[in-house]
């Protein structure tokens, strides 16, 4: 227990500095609300939209504020995790170092921006959930809940995945689902999910493999199945990219992250890629 309580209170304090000075301000200026109800005014930061600004409190104060809504206050954040085999969050350092900072950053950046965020553990369907919520001891256990879980089942369902979710969550909400994607015919399902809420697909990916062991033969066993074979190492390198068609197919954005990667410089990266194509649709 006390491992763990370590592990979440090094996360935090690794990914607060980012979520401060960079992402929270960048996450806010692509997901605000519609604003159909006034709220009130606060100061400007970095990475708003200053389409929202107030300018006659900002000549009356002499310093740049900004209009807030009622939708920008009470919006609902999903992370919706992959725990199947092949995701091996337990037996994979590397991938779970990688998820586990993600979901910390994002965790982060919903509570600077009073968000509600939730959580979906998935594999053959929701296998545990904690309902959206706010505040340090929420998002405590949000992380403390996904570095406990043991998984207990190989394959995924995403079918079954998105149905239960869709009932669970009716309202419009923003969500990322952190996978690998590593199932058969996922684009019907990513549709449907698309199509109800605002959604990322976070890929998470291994490096490549030298070529020069890719011919290389070895015992391999499907992580999702559980089938054993002989074959060459080449036919598991790369393996996530024909599911890719499927998850553009779903109209749904797409961030792509290496296991050992800077997860907030990625995030960054895919939030201002997301405001130009904001800015280009809309002519700002």
């Amino acid at each position: 227990m006390k491992a763990i309580e370590s592990q979440i209170t090094q996360l935090a304090l690794k990914c607060r500095q980012p979520v401060e000075h960079l992402l929270a301000g960048a996450y806010r200026s692509i997901f605000h609300g519609s604003g159909i109800e006034f709220d009130d005014v606060r100061p400007y930061q970095s990475g708003d939209d200053v389409r929202a600004m107030d300018w006659k409190v900002t000549a009356r104060t002499g310093r740049p504020h900004i209009k807030r809504y009622i939708e920008d206050r009470e919006q609902f954040i999903y992370l919706l995790v992959d725990v199947s085999g092949s995701m091996q969050l337990h037996s994979n350092p590397q991938k779970s170092e990688t998820v586990s900072e993600l979901c910390t950053l994002l965790i982060l950046i919903a509570q600077a921006n009073q968000d509600r965020v939730g959580l979906v553990l998935f594999s053959q369907g929701i296998m545990t959930r904690i309902r959206p919520g706010k505040g340090r001891r929420h998002g405590m256990r949000i992380l403390q809940t996904l570095l406990d879980y043991q998984a207990e089942e190989s394959g995924t369902d995403l079918v079954k995945t998105v149905d239960q979710f869709l009932n669970i969550a009716r309202k419009r909400a923003i969500v990322f689902m952190i996978s690998d994607f590593l199932v058969e015919n996922p684009a019907h399902a990513l549709e449907h999910l698309a199509h109800q809420h605002d959604t990322t697909a976070v890929r998470i990916t291994t490096p490549s493999l030298p070529k020069s062991i890719l011919k290389m033969l070895a015992p391999l066993q499907d992580a999702e199945s559980g089938a054993k074979k002989i074959s060459t190492l080449g036919a598991i390198d790369g393996q996530e990219v024909p599911n890719l068609q499927a998850i553009e197919s779903a109209n749904m954005d797409i961030l792509n992250i290496e296991t050992g990667e800077n997860s907030a410089e990625r995030l960054l990266q895919f939030f201002r890629h997301r405001q130009r194509l904001i800015s280009d649709e809309t002519g700002g």
